[in-house]
């Protein structure tokens, strides 16, 4: 990016907001005071100012006061010999002391707790004999900020956080929403160092989060940074529906154009206003890759806002300015630059489409998958003699025999009850037979088809009516013959609401034709092949590239834009293959998975007797299990762990790992040679790898229960292992990178084969894509899940009749498994199709825990009763004797109620949050249930609405699975439900009656 140093301009300064303190160094100079950094919610203030003051005295700086302007504030300083301490009015201010005996020099930090009103002693203030510095004060710290209040004519512009405001690394900008999915902003928000003139960011995002005014934050996938100019796009985790996007210009304006700048940056008053602010500047002159700005005020946190033009399009993006006129800045120079848009809009188009899957087939020969997103989304397997590398319309491609090579995900990627559309480039080697390019399995049809047919001679996309050998098959077809050897592009697209389907021929509609039978195909999506009466035909022979599938149908103007390379914003999104991987790499990735499934292979069985209830056998010879992709990002900060028991010690011995190529980004295992339990890191993906490992320091045991934690600290660079709880030893590991395959128990890869399956039994395996402390390791050990987790699991219970497991979401231990003769998924639900239950043996459970039951948690779902005969418990989770929570119908009330048992004992206490109305049957009623740990109290709302919550004063940890449908209690399973279930959702914090609607808990962020 050499070329932004030149453009950017002599002596203009970046625009990211650091959250450095205003007119530090100058405060430093005239008062002596050295405040350094903060979120802006905490300031200097006159000690007359009024509310919300916090109060400082020190022996040299005298009485110092500060004001809290928001729910959450933090401010970083260093104020010496600090004595005493008060909040005036405002609860949960802490203040942080540094703390040093002159004696001995020992120091420690020590933090105080303010009480409103009254002064409290801090530091030396608590002893004569020891100097203190207050570090911090802080307030309402993991709590949500106050709310961004917007600009109704500018709703598109977001402002994003990097990392934590006011903390190490800490920073925002400004941006624009492009697309439901993506936001324009500066890449030097990303970078290493934001000062200089050329940033460099990789596709990684950090921690990252966007806020757009009336929206809750969104957290930052992954970026695509543009390499000539500070410009970046960045892929939202979830898209935001209720705003539409800006518009982009596509061409320049002359010089002297009057123009406005807009962002969420300093003004001339405030530090970090809630409110964007415009300012009117003119385009002066223009490079390849910049404009050139003059007047107005542009401030720090305004970098990547918009410059817009008289028509409200935006034409640039903000970069670098003199600051002049911003808050703690002198001078009166106004001049910025901003990077260029308007001779892009090609690259912008092309990166920022909302498509859930785009195969573009661009790996090299030799490559095994291909995929359609950012990482561990969708992946297609290669298979059959497929090979990548093939001269494509667009880059490379896929090439297909026409035997028997193929591709094919593990699951399906669009909903083929609901409107849809897929695309791809193609080019027949011949036209002797059937070829099938795109298509998407069912049990014994397809649920879409897109192929050539030698019998009309046409292009053709159809759908089976139904998934049987008997299908009647319903066709849209090409205008004209088709043609061999000629790249041509097609799109099939199925509209729900108008129950049609429609075939476009290199983006000209060529028919429409009624289709009003739509089913859910649940198999792989397939490139190269069709399912039909139950077996795999008319594989394709020819070359496919750029493969698109969206959950929308396509217009005439849509099927164009996909011809054309492009993806219309308004359709939805499923996957993004962009296959930047190189040649012969083993896979590609796509996206992030609803959950992660490690299939067991060569002898694993589950079953054993278990360190916390059942566990993995392994044979150590052929047995392991393993994900179909990764789980943790290899190259960030992680942590795995799992209760492990060696058979023997006869040899080495792997009891997690992730695959690369030829290597592995991630061992824990049994070392024979050191007779230690070890944490490894592979160096490079490659045979001659070196190792880096952390040891214990005992010798390991065989036979004994050992809980094991390797954890990987990207900011320190460093990898820990932790035994039982205890760090064992921490090393050095400097070259990160991703390894891409499969998660694996039980086995590892290493220079290209499988190696050192283990010979015993695993327990409790857990990840987590964070460095673990030793607070966290000593918590996972003890059964516990680390803290700050996100959501757990979401049971929609859509699942088609005769489906022998739910999907719940982001974790192996949110699939629940059906039991039971009257289990039974694909019954009409509140949403869909739901779990019907029989009342005498059918539930489903979960695998292992789902929720920490010592900590705050809610539980809810949509019920129907099909009597109110006796009791009916809807969900639970069992502990050994009794559970920890209960969502149930009581015959004796007559009403919902939701309960905990006080203790894991035949004997225990019940404590019941209670209906106020009586239950109905044959009705569907939400039901939430919400445990506050720092209220000590547990309440039920019916339909949204709070009942009367009770104190539970006891909590424990319930170390078994979720129920859905069953209760345990004095050890045995009781109060089965009678009826239908729907919308299970399980969260690791409390909610309340405006968090919830009727169609289900929205967490407030």
């Amino acid at each position: 990016m050499a070329g932004i140093a030149q453009a950017a301009g002599e002596g203009l300064g970046s625009l990211v907001e650091d959250y450095a303190y205003p007119d530090r160094d100058k405060l430093l100079a005239e008062k002596g005071l050295k405040l350094l950094s903060g979120d802006g919610n905490i300031t200097l203030a006159d000690c007359a100012a009024g509310n919300d003051l916090v109060q400082i005295r020190s022996r040299d700086a005298g009485l110092v006061c500060f004001q809290v302007t928001g729910p959450v504030g933090y401010l970083s300083m260093e104020i010496e010999k600090t004595y005493l301490a008060k909040s005036e009015d405002r609860a949960g201010v802490t203040a942080t002391v540094s703390i040093e005996d002159a004696a001995t020099k020992e120091t420690k930090v020590q933090k105080v707790d303010l009480e409103p009103g009254q002064w409290k002693a801090v530091g030396e203030g608590g002893d004569p004999k020891l100097t203190s510095t207050l570090l911090e004060l802080s307030v309402g710290q993991g709590k949500p900020g106050a709310a961004l209040s917007g600009d109704a004519a500018r709703p598109w512009l977001a402002r994003l956080t990097v990392n934590d405001p006011g903390h190490d690394g800490g920073r925002s900008c400004s941006g624009t929403l492009v697309d439901s999915s993506w936001l324009l902003t500066a890449a030097s928000c990303f970078a290493d160092d934001p000062s200089t003139a050329a940033p460099v960011v990789t596709k990684t995002a950090p921690k990252a989060v966007a806020l757009l005014a009336g929206n809750a934050p969104v957290n930052i996938k992954y970026l695509v940074p543009r390499g000539d100019r500070d410009m970046v796009l960045a892929r939202l985790a979830t898209p935001i529906t209720n705003v539409s996007p800006a518009t982009l210009a596509g061409s320049a304006l002359p010089d002297g154009a009057a123009l406005s700048a807009a962002g969420y940056g300093r003004t001339d008053t405030t530090w970090v206003p809630s409110s964007p602010h415009n300012s009117d500047v003119t385009q002066s002159s223009t490079t390849a890759t910049t404009l050139e700005l003059a007047g107005g005020r542009i401030c720090k946190g305004d970098a990547g806002g918009p410059i817009i033009d008289g028509s409200g399009r935006i034409t640039a993006v903000q970069s670098r300015a003199s600051h002049a006129g911003c808050l703690g800045q002198a001078g009166d120079s106004t001049t910025a630059t901003a990077a260029r848009i308007d001779n892009i809009t090609d690259w912008l188009a092309n990166n920022s489409f909302t498509g859930k899957s785009r195969m573009t087939l661009d790996e090299g020969v030799g490559s095994g998958r291909v995929s359609g997103g950012v990482p561990e989304e969708f992946v297609a397997e290669l298979a059959g003699g497929a090979e990548l590398g093939a001269a494509g319309k667009v880059g490379s491609a896929l090439k297909l025999n026409g035997t028997s090579a193929y591709a094919a995900t593990a699951g399906p990627v669009v909903d083929t009850t609901k409107s849809f559309s897929v695309s791809a480039w193609v080019k027949l080697d011949n036209k002797d037979r059937n070829h099938t390019f795109l298509s998407q399995a069912g049990d014994r049809a397809s649920g879409l088809q897109l192929y050539y047919s030698k019998d009309l001679d046409k292009w053709v996309f159809n759908r089976h009516a139904s998934d049987t050998d008997s299908t009647t098959i319903v066709r849209a077809v090409s205008k004209d013959v088709a043609q061999a050897g000629v790249w041509t592009h097609l799109t099939g697209s199925y509209d729900a609401e108008k129950q049609s389907l429609s075939l476009f021929v290199n983006g000209q509609l060529q028919q429409s034709t009624a289709f009003t039978t739509p089913w859910r195909a649940n198999g792989g999506f397939q490139i190269g092949r069709v399912h039909y009466r139950g077996g795999w035909q008319e594989n394709m022979a020819g070359v496919v590239d750029d493969v698109r599938l969206v959950q929308s149908a396509a217009t005439p103007a849509d099927a164009q834009a996909l011809a054309n390379g492009q993806l219309p914003a308004q359709l939805q999104e499923l996957a993004t293959f962009t296959l930047d991987e190189g040649v012969g790499s083993g896979r590609v990735s796509g996206g992030v998975p609803e959950e992660f499934v490690a299939e067991l292979a060569g002898g694993a069985e589950l079953g054993a007797a278990g360190k916390v209830g059942s566990a993995l056998k392994l044979n150590g010879t052929s047995a392991y299990a393993a994900t179909a992709g990764p789980v943790v990002d290899t190259t960030k900060s992680f942590s795995v762990s799992a209760w492990v028991k060696l058979d023997n010690k006869d040899r080495n011995h792997t009891f997690l790992s992730q695959a690369g190529d030829r290597a592995s980004g991630l061992q824990l295992y049994y070392s024979k040679d050191l007779d230690k339990w070890v944490f490894n890191r592979h160096a490079s993906d490659t045979d001659s790898t070196t190792i880096v490992r952390a040891v214990s320091k005992d010798v390991a045991q065989a036979g004994v229960w050992t809980h094991l934690t390797g954890s990987y600290d990207a900011e320190k660079q460093s990898l820990s292992l932790f035994v039982n709880g205890q760090l064992q030893q921490s090393t050095a590991f400097t070259t990160p990178w991703r390894a891409n395959g499969g998660f694996q128990i039980g086995r590892v890869h290493y220079r290209g084969g499988w190696q050192e399956n283990m010979a015993g039994v695993v327990d409790d395996v857990r990840l987590v894509q964070s460095a673990a402390t030793p607070a966290d390791a000593q918590a996972l050990a003890n059964g516990q899940l680390p803290a700050q987790l996100q959501e757990l699991a979401t049971f929609t219970l859509d699942e088609k009749s005769g489906s022998a497991r739910v999907s719940g979401g982001k974790g192996a231990g949110s699939v629940a498994t059906l039991a039971g003769d009257g289990a039974q998924l694909g019954v009409e639900g509140k949403f869909g199709t739901a779990l019907h239950l029989n009342g005498t043996s059918g539930y489903a459970a979960t695998a292992g825990p789902v929720v920490d039951t010592t900590k705050s948690f809610s539980v809810s779902a949509w019920v129907k009763l099909d009597n109110k005969d006796r009791n009916h418990t809807f969900l639970s989770q069992a502990g050994d004797r009794a559970s920890g929570f209960q969502l149930y119908y009581s015959k004796d009330l007559d009403k919902w109620v939701f309960n905990r048992h006080g203790g894991d004992t035949d004997s225990t206490a019940i404590v019941r949050s209670t209906s106020v109305d009586a239950a109905q049957a044959g009705v569907w009623t939400e039901l939430t249930g919400v445990y506050d740990d720092t209220a000590k109290t547990i309440q039920l709302f019916v339909n949204g609405k709070a009942q009367t919550p009770a104190a539970f004063t006891t909590p424990w940890q319930a170390r078994s699975a979720l129920q859905i449908g069953r209760l345990l209690y004095k050890g045995a399973w009781q109060e089965h439900f009678a009826g239908t279930i729907d919308n299970i959702r399980v969260w690791d914090r409390t909610v309340g009656a405006e968090d919830i609607a009727n169609e289900g808990i929205r967490v407030k962020k």
